[in-house]
């Protein structure tokens, strides 16, 4: 599943145009609960802390760039927009040096997918 984003690209394709948002809500929610667990008064001392560091300023990026590419778009659009799953791809595609966070977040994106898309499971 890491490096295969098909089974994924799939459930987002045929998520219902009415579902689109709230996926896209729960996959905020997930970035930003993975920030939370990584703040500064929350990281382990060493190199534990260190990595954490690095994850918390990643996430905080791609949060944001989830938030101006994808939700955005979305939420200006009546239709889904075609190269929202692609967008998606890129972001994941910038956490392949911190392997146990790309593997929450596909878990998680793939949880709010088939959330929302139950028929497909």
């Amino acid at each position: 599943m890491l490096n295969d984003y098909t089974h994924l690209e799939n459930l987002w394709q045929t998520a219902m145009a009415s579902d689109r948002r709230h996926m896209l809500d729960m996959i905020a929610t997930l970035f930003q609960n993975a920030i939370d667990a990584r703040a500064p008064k929350r990281r382990p001392p060493g190199k534990a802390g260190l990595q954490a560091e690095k994850s918390y300023y990643r996430l905080l990026y791609l949060e944001s760039v989830l938030q101006d590419t994808i939700v955005h778009r979305e939420a200006m659009s009546k239709t889904p927009v075609p190269s929202g799953w692609q967008q998606m791809r890129e972001i994941l595609d910038q956490l392949k040096d911190i392997p146990e966070l790309r593997l929450e977040i596909l878990e998680g994106i793939e949880s709010a997918l088939r959330r929302v898309n139950p028929a497909r499971n």
